[in-house]
This record gives C-alpha cells, sequence and structure tokens, in this order.
C-alpha cells in the first residue's frame, strides 16, 4: 500500500511541479509507528484519491493570562493564571473526518503499535455514527485503513481538479 501512496503522491508532484524531473523527487517517509503520523498518513491517501479529509481536534484550549512583572527591588515575579476552556466539540468524536464519493466518513484512529483503546465516549460516537447511518472506521496501522479505502471508494472522478484545488490553497497559506 505504501507504493501505491507513492506512486499517487509522485503523480500529485508532478502536477504541483510540472517542469521538476520527477526522477529528483525525493520519496515521502511516511512515520506510522506514531498515532499522530498514522493520521497524517491516512489523510494524506484520501486526499491523493481526490476526497476531502481533516484532522478533527476535539481537545480545548488554555489560556495563559500569566505576566512576568518586576518589583520595585528588582525582583521577578510571575502573576496571573491559566485557565482551561473545554471544546464545544461532541466528545468522543472521529479523528479523521473525511467527504468520500458524497458520504461523511468517521475514522478514528487506534494505533496498534501504540496500544491506543476506545474510550466510552468514542464507542458511544460510533454507535451513534452507525445507527444514523453513517460510516465509521477505526484503523489501527496504514496498510489495513489504505486497503479499505481503497476497496470501499473509487478515485473521485474530479481527482484533477481537486488536485488543482488543493494545489492552491497550499499556495495561498505560503
Amino acid at each position: 500500500m505504501k507504493k501505491l501512496m507513492l506512486a499517487r503522491y509522485f503523480e500529485f508532484l508532478r502536477l504541483k511541479y510540472p517542469s521538476f524531473p520527477p526522477e529528483l523527487i525525493a520519496p515521502k517517509i511516511l512515520k506510522v509507528n506514531t498515532t499522530n503520523g498514522l493520521t497524517s498518513a491516512i489523510i494524506l491517501f484520501i486526499k491523493l484519491k481526490g476526497w476531502k479529509a481533516e484532522r478533527i481536534s476535539s481537545s480545548g484550549r488554555v489560556i495563559d493570562n500569566r505576566k512576568v512583572v518586576t518589583d520595585c527591588l528588582g525582583r521577578r515575579r510571575q502573576i496571573g493564571s491559566t485557565k482551561y476552556i473545554p471544546s464545544n466539540s461532541q466528545r468522543g468524536t472521529a479523528d479523521i473526518k473525511a467527504t468520500i464519493a458524497g458520504r461523511e466518513i468517521s475514522i478514528e484512529v487506534k494505533n496498534k503499535l501504540t496500544k491506543d483503546r476506545q474510550s466510552a465516549e468514542q464507542k458511544n460516537y460510533q454507535s451513534e455514527t452507525e445507527l444514523s447511518g453513517g460510516v465509521y472506521y477505526i484503523a489501527t496501522d496504514f496498510d489495513s485503513a489504505a486497503l479499505w479505502i481503497e476497496n470501499t471508494f473509487e478515485d473521485s472522478p474530479n481527482k484533477l481538479e481537486f488536485y488543482n484545488f488543493w494545489i492552491k490553497e497550499k499556495e495561498k497559506k505560503q
């Protein structure tokens, strides 16, 4: 599956850099031994098939109101505090949301190398998604996830248009 991913990645890069010799393009190295790396690899694989995918973060954020001040004697002290604000997203939401062939797909990443397990909230979210007719998949490694995506969904008929859109969006961010 990684060879298929590299072939798709080179296809994308040839479109992005048409004048650059393909033999000089360094291969993409997938680091799938961490949950974060596995999540990124699955998202890239879905995008290279011409579909939309994004990482969903359900953690809150920390607001840091601390400051370092110097008093009249020259001593430096830290004043203020930090405050955690919980997220507004539903607890247990999947790590990846994808739109494939017009369907919303929820993918929960549980890397078997790091021995991740589903929480009770994640199991509830899975049940809710499946009972409402949605597709929920638990990805434990890259090869099985890529094989599931490859066997379940055809490439997007708009893959080249998606690639061009994706390239333009990346250029805007730079």
